[in-house]
């Protein structure tokens, strides 16, 4: 489907001040959607070089954002807390039925569970959930208005990081889709010599996953143990919610909306003997605190203030 002169011109007055010229009509004429002009308008020299500023999204998966418009609401998810249990909820709140749709991923198709498929259904198809599913105006609108609510749940750091060993270092350590995330921490590990991955069990697994992230760019780091922080730095939220109180998000929801919606619990990572802080030597515990102790202390305050969510909603 080709673009309109008219919207293209529409686009140029917009983003551009001016009327397109008939070289930029025939070339945007052959793009397939509005948001694909747009996002090729904004990515222009002129756009660069005039003053209108537009909000874009920028931060830690940004595209993988929850736009939920009957409850005016922007929710930012963050891998290891509870991001397939919400995807899953916002999914069936919004009658999205993913399992009908199609999956490119050969990888996702052959070893993939229901949780890894709900991901890439919503990733590879337009269902006006998700960020990357809307046009840069309306993004723009959405982040620029009042009355949506930015929301993200947080996540004790020690425990999702735990939940991040358990899942791609013990209990799906030879999955394919979980080598997508593990094989750098893995490859930094590689013993050549014996030509075997020198990961040990329990507290030796830990201490060397610890040890790689604590070593490494912390923007390079995977998101699922990427600081929680990272995900919200670059745009103002309204409220933190612990990962204790999803029920705090489910009233939110519920009472802006005037529909409910259950959030479930899905992808829970419990390893044996891992499940509890207390299987971590304190050196290691002191790190992951030290590394991560801006997400400690967002989690902190939001167990705190997750009694005022309570009595406003």
């Amino acid at each position: 489907m080709s673009v309109t002169p008219d919207i293209i011109h529409s686009i140029y007055n917009k983003y551009l001040g001016r009327e397109a010229d008939p070289e930029g009509l025939q070339y945007y004429g052959s793009f397939n959607s509005i948001a694909e002009v747009e996002n090729a308008i904004l990515d222009s020299y002129e756009f660069k070089r005039n003053d209108l500023i537009i909000r874009r999204p920028n931060w830690l998966s940004a595209w993988k954002a929850c736009i939920i418009e009957e409850a005016k609401i922007l929710f930012i998810p963050i891998g290891k807390n509870a991001h397939t249990s919400i995807l899953s909820a916002f999914s069936e709140f919004k009658g999205i039925d993913w399992r009908k749709m199609q999956v490119s991923d050969e990888l996702v198709n052959e070893h993939g569970r229901d949780r890894d498929k709900l991901h890439y259904a919503l990733s590879e198809n337009n269902t006006g959930l998700l960020l990357k599913d809307h046009s840069p105006s309306f993004i723009n609108d959405v982040l620029a208005r009042k009355d949506y609510l930015r929301i993200a749940v947080f996540r004790d750091p020690v425990q999702r990081l735990i939940s991040a060993h358990t899942h791609f270092f013990m209990k799906e350590v030879k999955s394919p889709l979980a080598l997508r995330h593990s094989q750098e921490v893995f490859n930094a590990h590689y013993d050549e010599a014996t030509e075997k991955y020198s990961i040990g069990e329990h507290e030796l697994g830990i201490t060397q996953f610890v040890k790689f992230i604590v070593s490494s760019n912390r923007y390079d780091l995977d998101p699922h143990w990427a600081p929680q922080y990272d995900y919200i730095s670059a745009i103002k939220m309204d409220y933190i919610i612990p990962i204790e109180r999803l029920d705090l998000l489910e009233r939110i929801i519920a009472a802006r909306s005037g529909k409910n919606i259950k959030i479930g619990s899905h992808n829970v990572m419990r390893g044996a003997g891992l499940d509890s802080e207390r299987h971590i030597k304190q050196e290691v515990r002191d790190t992951i605190e030290d590394f991560y102790w801006i997400d400690r202390k967002l989690y902190e305050m939001a167990k705190v203030e997750a009694e005022q969510i309570s009595e406003a909603f």
